[in-house]
């Protein structure tokens, strides 16, 4: 039996449909069940996260007794979200539900989700051994998700513990849906607004943006990311920590050219040097609201992600590239925003 975290969320709300079609019984934890439509195969209780009890009621202890898997997926993910409001969800949250799992006598498993965020600043090709490598962070989601995997990496055996690193997930492979304006959709929504405020730009011969020639946009589609989390469940053999990004996932100076190219822009897009301190500078002025000022700490981004190990491990991660969905990506997205 698995118990799961994170269900109402992007990426839950397609792994527990996953999970329960392919037989498997899961308990879910949320703080409004109503929010999760009744199953067969599925139990709801009622919980908190950030408090120390977790569950609403002591006598829902017993439908922990036969959970051997854990799949830990709640988070708050907002890069503009105050450093206690993600210390509470991210690290707290951890804390008590590792706390949780010692009530679970037959757990095998736990599944952690973290982030390719956990990198921060970090030069050269990011560790998968440790996440504690003198990393600074850009904002509280990405410092208190990296104290959440050095939690569960602390407190639970080797053995049983498996680290899904996630890069940016966006939406579905094939079908390019998605459900939330975070990430690179923020910078489409507001070049496809821009364009159609001024659309003289269009015309621009040079269109310079603050960006690393070299930096890498960490994509993974969604469906990809619960294809491997359901492979996660079914491999005792996979465990340790590992990086789930497309294995050519594209540089940000790739990607701006094709958003532009869409978007029907005709002009040649440069990276300008000094692209981190420039972000900073960008971040600090009073631009419109739908500037995607989180999406700065990507521009000048020095990380690397290996994931050759990866692409052995996990057909899904294997099967699938960036040259193929690309087109997908951009048509459902310009369309919807």
């Amino acid at each position: 039996m698995i118990l799961l975290t994170g269900a109402t969320g992007f990426v839950g709300k397609q792994l527990l449909e996953k999970l329960l079609s392919g037989g498997q019984k899961v308990v879910c934890l949320a703080r409004t069940p109503t929010k999760i439509k009744p199953a067969q195969g599925l139990m709801v209780l009622k919980a908190d996260l950030e408090n120390a009890d977790v569950l609403h009621s002591s006598v829902d202890l017993k439908y922990l007794e036969d959970i051997t898997q854990v799949i830990h997926l709640a988070a708050l993910y907002d890069l503009n979200a105050d450093s206690n409001a993600c210390y509470m969800a991210n690290v707290v949250g951890t804390m008590n539900l590792v706390a949780l799992t010692r009530k679970m006598t037959k757990l095998k498993k736990f599944i952690h989700i973290s982030t390719v965020a956990v990198a921060g600043d970090y030069h050269g090709d990011v560790p998968k051994s440790t996440v504690e490598f003198e990393q600074n962070f850009p904002n509280p989601y990405a410092k208190t998700k990296a104290q959440a995997e050095s939690i569960v990496r602390r407190e639970l055996a080797p053995e049983m513990l498996t680290i899904l690193r996630l890069g940016i997930v966006i939406g579905d492979s094939k079908s390019g849906e998605f459900d939330k304006v975070d990430g690179p959709y923020m910078a489409i929504d507001f070049f496809k607004s821009l364009s159609i405020k001024l659309p003289f730009l269009k015309e621009m011969p040079l269109l310079p943006l603050p960006m690393g020639s070299s930096s890498v946009l960490p994509l993974v589609p969604v469906d990809i990311v619960v294809n491997i989390i359901e492979e996660s469940i079914r491999r005792d053999q996979i465990l340790g920590c590992h990086h789930i990004v497309l294995k050519d996932a594209p540089s940000v100076l790739e990607f701006s050219k094709l958003l532009m190219k869409n978007l029907g822009f005709k002009s040649e897009v440069r990276a300008i040097g000094g692209s981190v301190m420039l972000s900073k500078i960008f971040k600090k002025l009073p631009l419109p609201d739908t500037f995607p000022k989180p999406l700065m700490d990507y521009m000048g981004s020095r990380c690397t992600f290996d994931v050759s190990d990866e692409i052995d491990l996990f057909k899904s991660l294997n099967s699938s590239s960036w040259t193929e969905i690309q087109e997908s990506f951009f048509r459902q997205a310009i369309t919807r925003l």
